[in-house]
């Protein structure tokens, strides 16, 4: 009997990179790395050095080893963790009640991830205008988007609708204000008005009621207000206009996430690389389970005290590498070693996990791969046991 197969199966072998530039990579690793060893202590036990971190490392140290202009994802990542995690002074008399500190606390912590998120979403918001063209509506709601109220009333101004101005101007506001915009939507829609009006004008009102989904109309003239948004700033449309003044960082945290499961979601969270088309093409990894954004997961982590680091810290959350340790392994030694602000689920009553240590050793070996031996030799440095 011929047991020959009718046809052969091609087999295909091709080297993927493990970094997308493994010499950019190098240099980031170098620069965060200088930084952690400066702020580590090396010490011996039982003849055998090992390294510990500073508790007095911030995220403010490794954000300010970037330039002030840089917007990169990492820049931004580190810059996130200071606006969540570190100490903020509150300039507040010592015998303060407790319910007034914590009060302000959320309220000064709220406005720290409200200027970040400006300053993370301002190239996508300077991008979009130039491909508004002459749209100024779209143009107003682009502006909207990042936080630019007072840009957008100018340019309001500019195109002498004062009314819209004068709206604009009171963005955020609720009670009174967001139900007038929400009886002239109506109005709008009852006496057919809606095709006479441009899509982008009724989002702006829309946007402006405090509505975050969608303005319904009839005869399809619906409005989607977090159409073509990324989800930062789907996520900051609740932050600045959906939800109160009183609302916490926790409240619309979830208010967002709960609207990734409604008919009208806002942009699932996912990492830089998977943003978009074009990106994703450039993705050789075929990888089953689809990432989420660190930044998400960092709001999480400050929303959620029940969310461990075996959630969040994963490379492809990080980076478009699923073999890329570096920045997992930096975040889980600020946010578990030195801030002690959360930590993986397997660490035992001896205070060992041996998740971390995975986590170190990989990170060693990615740095040996590379060539940085000497780098490689520190990281294996904060092992938390030592094997036979």
């Amino acid at each position: 009997m011929d047991s020959t197969p009718s046809s052969a199966a091609e087999v295909v072998i091709e080297n993927v990179a493990l970094l997308s530039d493994t010499e950019t990579e190098a240099g980031r690793a170098e620069r965060l790395l200088r930084l952690h060893l400066d702020q580590s202590t090396v010490s011996t036990l039982d003849g055998i050095p090992q390294a510990t971190l500073s508790t007095s490392i911030r995220f403010r140290d490794f954000a300010s080893v970037f330039d002030t202009g840089d917007r990169s994802n990492e820049a931004n990542i580190f810059r996130l963790g200071q606006a969540l995690f570190d100490e903020i002074d509150l300039s507040l008399p010592p015998d303060s009640p407790d319910e007034l500190v914590e009060r302000i606390l959320q309220l000064r912590r709220k406005l720290a991830l409200s200027k970040w998120l400006e300053n993370a979403v301002a190239p996508t918001v300077d991008s979009d205008l130039l491909k508004n063209g002459e749209n100024r509506p779209a143009k107003l709601f682009t502006l909207l988007s990042g936080n630019k109220v007072a840009r957008a009333v100018d340019m309001a101004l500019e195109g002498n609708d004062m009314r819209l101005a004068s709206l604009i101007s009171q963005a955020g506001r609720t009670g009174d204000f967001r139900a007038e915009m929400l009886r002239q939507l109506d109005d709008w829609n009852k006496y057919n008005a809606n095709p006479l009006i441009s899509a982008e004008y009724r989002r702006i009102y829309a946007l402006l009621a405090g509505i975050m989904d969608v303005s319904p109309g009839k005869d399809s003239t619906s409005v989607i207000i977090s159409k073509d948004l990324d989800w930062k700033r789907a996520f900051g449309l609740r932050l600045w206009y959906g939800c109160s003044f009183e609302s916490t960082i926790s409240e619309i945290f979830d208010e967002f996430t709960g609207a990734l499961d409604t008919p009208h979601p806002p942009a699932e969270p996912l990492p830089p690389f998977l943003e978009s088309d074009n990106e994703k093409s450039k993705n050789r990894w075929n990888i089953p389970t689809q990432p989420t954004d660190i930044l998400y997961n960092l709001i999480r982590v400050y929303s959620d005290a029940t969310v461990s680091l075996d959630q969040v810290l994963s490379a492809r959350n990080c980076s478009s590498s699923p073999t890329d340790l570096r920045l997992p392994w930096h975040l889980y030694l600020v946010l578990s070693r030195a801030m002690r602000k959360r930590d993986y689920i397997d660490r035992d009553e001896d205070g060992y996990s041996a998740q971390a240590d995975r986590l170190t050793q990989g990170y060693a070996a990615q740095l040996e791969q590379s060539g940085q031996w000497t780098l490689s030799a520190f990281v294996l440095l904060h092992l938390e046991t030592i094997e036979g």
